[in-house]
């Protein structure tokens, strides 16, 4: 008797003491779509659920909404919307700066985060993903 009465006060103050952050799909406007999105891709929806701004109206791809971060939204940078390909948009659009340090650091990560607020959003639709050749030349810019 004493055992089990034990486990049970143990599990409750094991469940109790176990963080409950709300889920990124609650607070984050970019996240549409009902797929379970993988650990890494909700760690970034989260970290970006404060930063991103989504339009009430206007659509991006995959009808996620165009979003914003600082002054910057997707649509205005959006890779689909080029002639050249993703690896080509990316290398023309966001090339630094001569001399480097002259570049726009605060654009740069604007950029960044609604690139990976919008594929977050695709992903969680299922969508196309060939957003990731612009997103990863700019996480490595």
């Amino acid at each position: 008797m004493y055992t089990s009465t034990i486990a049970l006060i143990s599990l409750f103050s094991l469940t109790s003491a176990m963080p409950t952050s709300l889920n990124p799909r609650q607070t984050a406007c970019f996240v549409v779509g009902t797929e379970t999105l993988p650990a890494e891709v909700a760690d970034v929806a989260t970290s970006l659920a404060n930063t991103i701004t989504c339009s009430a109206t206007a659509k991006t791809l995959s009808s996620v909404p165009d979003v914003t971060s600082g002054t910057t939204s997707f649509s205005d940078i959006d890779f689909s919307q080029s002639n050249l390909s993703p690896l080509g948009f990316a290398l023309d659009e966001f090339a630094t700066a001569t001399p480097l340090a002259s570049t726009d650091l605060k654009k740069f990560q604007d950029s960044l985060n609604v690139y990976l607020a919008t594929e977050v959003g695709i992903r969680s639709v299922g969508g196309d993903l060939a957003i990731k050749v612009p997103k990863f030349f700019l996480q490595m810019q």
